[in-house]
């Protein structure tokens, strides 16, 4: 009886040193447990916007936009806040010109402006939320 309780002992023990290196895998790094994850929010639909032009022709601008963010609270502020976003993107889409729109410079610029107007705009409403980057992940002028 005494040899069965010492297999016994022995066999847990063998099991709890086993299973230590899974234990200490989740106290050694707590922080990239709670890291939060890159979130990417669609402001679907497409927006579109009239822009200028230098003759008679009306000329249209069409972008999707998907924001960057980190943690799902962000993502969930970014959708629940999409009109004042949307409202602020159309009216810098409608304020640029058709010809400067075509070229990459011209994209790339367009878009480090909505990145900043993006963040504005969330810094006016909620202070604590970060705009890590703006995406065009369609781009159309016509």
């Amino acid at each position: 009886m005494k040899t069965r309780t010492i297999y016994l002992l022995l066999l847990c023990l063998g099991l709890a040193l086993l299973s230590a290196p899974a234990w200490s895998a989740d106290e050694e790094n707590p922080e990239e447990a709670k890291k939060p994850v890159t979130q990417y929010v669609d402001l679907a639909p497409p927006i579109i916007a009239n822009v200028q032009t230098s003759g008679k022709r009306t000329r249209f601008l069409q972008v999707k936009v998907v924001i960057q963010v980190e943690g799902e609270d962000a993502a969930e502020e970014i959708k629940y806040h999409s009109a004042p976003l949307r409202n602020d993107l159309i009216m810098l889409l409608s304020n640029c010109k058709a010809d400067e729109l075509i070229p990459a410079d011209g994209r790339e610029k367009l878009r480090a402006e909505a990145l900043d107007r993006v963040r504005k705009t969330m810094a006016a409403i909620d202070k604590k939320l970060k705009v890590d980057d703006l995406l065009f992940t369609g781009y159309v002028v016509q």
